[in-house]
């Protein structure tokens, strides 16, 4: 019988993103699972975890951009497929990213905040050189805006300081603006391996009528042959200009149809876990399958369904805070998701929970989501209304007073 591989999972406390993503593999690999805690020195924790565990891994995989550094690290104690310390490092340091592309076509014009921002053109985009889910990000439409950002600094987690202070510590704990950029925006599924990309596949994102938070997430999505070049020009110049090894990764963009132009985003060292269930409308192999592959050093299975079936991911949000008084039982959640056919269908948060206290961006708070698969558009937003309609009748909100 063929060894199933050792594989080991890193995560961090509090995040459930694996339970649905390593669910239906655990027969192909053995999972060991290392949840680090951001409020502790990084480097204690992968010794203590390295005494104790005495496995030999044949892979690392990391789904979470803090915890793809703790796994730079032990790959290279352990002499694992991944990429360095010092790659993760800078291109999870917008400031560092950024300067190092500043005169590539595909970057927008952009300043340290600290920088003279004055040959900017308004209105801009202000976000931290080391951030997430958009948080403290906004878009500036007058100068004095500002003001809130110069007294603010970001406060690393314990872990990702000591991380940052070793392998990139330049500007981890400031702003950069950038002239706003109002198109389509994008991502980009990709591998490398030994230094060499390829590109997965493409997802477009959908904001919301305010342009500040994501609704959906359309899937999948393709280019001529002019916008296909230089996305991919883009992609291979990010990989050698960082030495990116092994991984797979994403890139967010913006694109401008019209004049065939791309505006680069940035650069994630992980796949996109909420992707997920898009990707088997199209793949028969699942992303985090995929990521796995590739932390053995081989090729991932690209090979597709014979479908021409699309698929979406709806976010249902609120725009102001509220607590949860009331929600469905699992056997109910679970009866809508099989009446509408929902590959995935999740309550986010729980009973007598603020929507404050999950994790939300700086504009609206997301409590549930909806992966649906289908032949048209449509008919998938027609599934959706009416899905979230009923779920919604089940749950109680209360305002929250402030």
């Amino acid at each position: 019988m063929k060894k199933k591989p050792n594989i080991l999972v890193i995560t961090k406390k509090h995040n459930q993103l694996h339970r649905y993503q390593f669910k239906n593999i655990t027969n192909k690999y053995n999972f060991s699972l290392f949840v680090v805690d951001l409020d502790i020195d990084i480097y204690i924790q992968i010794n203590d975890f390295l005494k104790c565990n005495k496995k030999d891994f044949d892979g690392l995989i990391s789904i979470i951009d803090d915890t793809c550094q703790v796994a730079s690290l032990i790959a290279e104690k352990l002499n694992l497929f991944y990429s360095s310390p010092q790659a993760i490092a800078s291109i999870q340091n917008k400031s560092i990213l950024f300067s190092k592309l500043k005169n590539k076509e595909y970057i927008s014009p952009f300043e340290k905040l600290n920088d003279d921002i004055s040959k900017l053109n308004f209105p801009l985009y202000i976000k931290p050189s080391r951030g997430t889910l958009s948080q403290n990000s906004q878009k500036i439409i007058r100068k004095n805006q500002l003001k809130i950002f110069y007294k603010k600094s970001i406060n690393l987690p314990k872990m990702e300081k000591s991380f940052f202070q070793k392998f990139a510590p330049e500007n981890i704990e400031s702003f950069l603006v950038q002239e706003y950029i109002d198109f389509p925006q994008y991502t980009l599924e990709g591998y490398v391996l030994n230094n060499n990309p390829e590109v997965i596949a493409i997802t477009e994102s959908i904001f919301d009528k305010n342009g500040k938070s994501f609704i959906s997430f359309n899937f999948p999505k393709s280019f001529n042959k002019k916008i296909s070049s230089k996305v991919n020009k883009m992609v291979t110049e990010l990989i050698n200009l960082f030495n990116f090894k092994y991984s797979v990764f994403n890139v967010e963009f913006f694109l401008d149809k019209k004049n065939s132009k791309i505006y680069f985003i940035e650069l994630n060292t992980r796949q996109s876990p909420e992707f997920e269930t898009l990707y088997k409308v199209k793949y028969k192999t699942s992303l985090t399958e995929m990521a796995l592959q590739v932390s053995l050093g081989n090729k991932p299975n690209l090979s597709t369904k014979k479908t021409n079936q699309m698929a979406i991911s709806f976010i249902s949000r609120k725009y102001q805070d509220f607590l949860v008084e009331k929600l469905p039982s699992k056997l109910q959640i679970e009866k809508i998701r099989k009446k509408y056919k929902i590959q995935r269908l999740e309550i986010f948060v729980e009973k007598n929970q603020k929507l404050s206290d999950l994790r939300q961006d700086s504009f609206s708070f997301r409590y549930a989501i909806y992966d649906i698969h289908g032949n048209s558009e449509k008919h998938i937003k027609e599934v959706y209304k009416q899905a979230r309609k009923e779920l919604d009748s089940l749950i109680t909100f209360s305002p929250v007073s402030h």
